[in-house]
């Protein structure tokens, strides 16, 4: 078992660890004295997500922010296709649409 080295739970005081692996060198769950940390990983130094005394983390709070942007973004390409069209194709849409309407109404 020491040379796994490895510890499933440890509990002393306020400071939790749910799962160590010292081999290697991660910790998926840590909780200190109300700080949160996801996923540690020490030999690339990464941290997914660190929530420190109720402190949401950026990409959460702002998921929605990012959808707006995206929604944005799809406006912005409508617009675009809209504004890359020459004068006289336009014409030609507009004719032809009222062309199909016509036939339509008449046929009823």
């Amino acid at each position: 078992m020491e040379h796994e080295n490895k510890v499933a739970l440890l509990n002393r005081s306020d400071d939790k660890v749910a799962l160590l692996n010292r081999s290697d060198d991660k910790v998926a769950l840590l909780n200190r004295s109300n700080d949160k940390v996801a996923l540690f990983n020490r030999s690339d130094d990464k941290v997914a997500l660190l929530n420190r005394s109720n402190d949401k983390v950026a990409l959460l709070n702002r998921s929605d922010d990012k959808v707006a942007l995206l929604n944005r973004s799809e406006d912005k390409r409508d617009v675009r296709r809209e504004t890359d069209v020459s004068e006289d194709t336009r014409d030609r849409r507009k004719r032809r649409h009222e062309r199909q309407t016509y036939v339509k109404t008449k046929e009823t």
